[in-house]
């Protein structure tokens, strides 16, 4: 009795030995150490796991539990057999250091994971921005600003890029990023006080209330920036910072990136060398420069009552007229440009 017993007790360790160590389980990650700023393969190695017979999605991240949750997940899975998936991870910057865990769930082997999966440290090589050029302007100017990074991700975001200088620094600029929220829109870009998770978005400005945005950003390549900016008439002088946000260098920042030179404005009616008639004006009005101080390349603007420049032109000549059809009734101010000084006349559309 005492034998059968025995055996049947030894048989039913067995079984249950046999069931633990055929059950599912992540046994390893691969390496269990990266940085941020990596563009890396990571290979997860199960035990008894099913990867080639899932169907469906399988849903893979690395997270970790602090005063918020972080989760990482990769831009590309791989499955090689049952047993093995190597994922593809771009680790942002802005990511807290420390232990991960790692998360797996699919339909043919259920939700598995593995405590401290890996550890992520800092970018030994941080992204930086190097170099703003051109490195001053003038006010009402319109500039093409190359902005050079280094150890950058530029050309990555796939996103829309952003633009904003500042004379913010960059623990003022963190705080407006990340605490604060806002939900304009601007055309095609979302100029946005929140963490906009997947832009880029450049910030030129002295403070929140003087920050200009640009016409048009493009990615050269991944240190390379190019925003056509037009500096805003009313800009007071001083040098402005850059900060930079996207989703995979985070926040960058240097200071006195553009020095602004402020412009002088006259009116119009103190100068007789300018005409602009007729006031009020239907379909059109007509600009005449009559001595050197106009000759040349001028510049005009026409500015609608909320201070927007709705009208740009290019004129050599001294007499020039200027199509104004498609502009509704009311009140506009017109500025002629010249060598730094600008000349302001109050027009009226009936």
């Amino acid at each position: 009795m005492v034998t059968y017993y025995s055996k049947f007790l030894l048989t039913y360790c067995l079984c249950i030995t046999a069931i633990v160590s055929n059950a599912q389980s992540i046994q390893n990650v691969s390496p269990s150490t990266i940085s941020k700023g990596d563009l890396i393969s990571v290979t997860i190695s199960g035990q008894s796991t099913n990867f080639t017979q899932v169907t469906g999605t399988m849903d893979l991240s690395l997270y970790q539990f602090s005063q918020s949750t972080t989760t990482i997940n990769p831009v590309s899975i791989t499955v090689n057999n049952d047993n093995e998936i190597v994922a593809g991870f771009r680790i942002p910057n802005c990511f807290p250091t420390g232990s991960y865990s790692l998360g797996v769930f699919d339909n043919a082997d259920g939700f598995l994971s593995l405590a401290a999966a890996l550890t992520l440290t800092n970018d030994p090589t941080p992204p930086t921005i190097t170099n703003v050029s051109p490195s001053s302007g003038t006010a009402g100017n319109t500039l093409n600003v190359t902005i050079s990074g280094q150890n950058t991700n530029f050309s990555q975001v796939t996103n829309v890029y952003q633009v904003l200088f500042s004379q913010l620094d960059a623990t003022a600029f963190n705080t407006l990023v990340f605490e604060q929220s806002s939900s304009t829109i601007g055309g095609q870009l979302w100029f946005s006080q929140a963490s906009p998770t997947g832009f880029d978005q450049v910030w030129f400005g002295q403070s929140s209330s003087t920050s200009f945005f640009p016409n048009s950003i493009n990615a050269i390549n991944n240190t390379t920036l190019e925003a056509n900016v037009t500096i805003p008439l009313s800009l007071g002088a001083g040098n402005y910072n850059v900060s930079i946000y996207n989703e995979y260098d985070c926040i960058l920042h240097k200071v006195g990136t553009i020095g602004v030179t402020p412009i002088t404005s006259k009116s119009a009616t103190e100068n007789e060398s300018l005409s602009v008639y007729p006031n009020p004006f239907l379909g059109s009005i007509y600009i005449e420069t009559k001595d050197e101080l106009f000759s040349g390349d001028v510049n005009i603007k026409m500015v609608d009552g909320q201070g927007k420049v709705i009208l740009t032109k290019h004129i050599t000549t001294p007499f020039y007229k200027l199509n104004t059809e498609s502009l509704e009734s009311g009140i506009y101010t017109l500025l002629i440009i010249k060598n730094g000084a600008v000349y302001s006349k109050k027009i009226v559309k009936e």
